[in-house]
């Protein structure tokens, strides 16, 4: 697993309706992800079913963004090199 990286975050504030917890008061409700575990995690997932090396995972998860041709350019593959996996 890559090293753990801090970086600064701010939440955005939204009041919500906490009748459904019972609450009287406030309640606060922290939702905590990590962008790069869930991307190692998913690429080892895409290797265990299907048998992707890391840059065709790489391909496979930048296309599920819809991005299509500019996920291909963004790691650097050229349109005319992308093959079928």
């Amino acid at each position: 697993m890559p090293p753990a990286i801090s970086r600064p975050v701010s939440f955005p504030r939204r009041p919500i309706d906490s009748s459904w917890l019972g609450a009287a008061r406030p309640v606060v409700i922290h939702m905590v992800t990590d962008p790069e575990r869930e991307q190692h995690e998913r690429r080892q997932d895409l290797d265990r079913r299907f048998g992707l090396n890391p840059a065709k995972a790489d391909v496979v998860l930048e296309n599920l963004n819809g991005d299509g041709r500019d996920a291909a350019a963004r790691l650097g593959i050229a349109a005319t090199r992308s093959e079928r996996i």
